[in-house]
């Protein structure tokens, strides 16, 4: 499957309807403060990875579309975070913080708060 085009998603009126909650909502939008990959700030990062998991995967696309948002939601500079707090297990504490966060700010689904949900893979090891 290809990488959808960069706004791709505003067009499609199913994956808006099950997002915009998350995307409209303050604290989701403040995630464009931060890069992420490169030049990609944690906001794109996570829209480009909700959109693609709800087209490429099967069962609960709309948990997956969510919890795409959601998996980076650390909220803070991942690149100056050890340098700042001393904690330099970013790579393994952020899900666990992302998973947190999430279910601070929005009302998640049984199903977006288990392992494969917001924090996915990753927390799986460290719960």
């Amino acid at each position: 499957m290809e990488i959808p085009e960069a706004n791709e998603y505003i067009n499609d009126p199913e994956y808006m309807e099950c997002v915009s909650d998350i995307l409209s909502h303050p604290v989701f939008q403040s995630m464009d403060q931060h890069i992420q990959h490169g030049t990609t700030t944690c906001k794109c990062h996570c829209i480009q990875v909700s959109y693609l998991a709800c087209k490429r995967f099967g069962g609960n696309w709309r948990s997956a579309a969510r919890a795409g948002l959601l998996h980076d939601l650390f909220l803070y500079d991942w690149h100056t975070h050890a340098r700042e707090t001393g904690d330099h297990f970013h790579g393994f504490t952020h899900p666990r913080r992302a998973m947190e966060n999430a279910k601070q700010y929005f009302e998640l689904t049984e199903e977006e708060k288990e392992e494969e949900g917001v924090a996915g893979i990753e927390a799986t090891a460290f719960r």
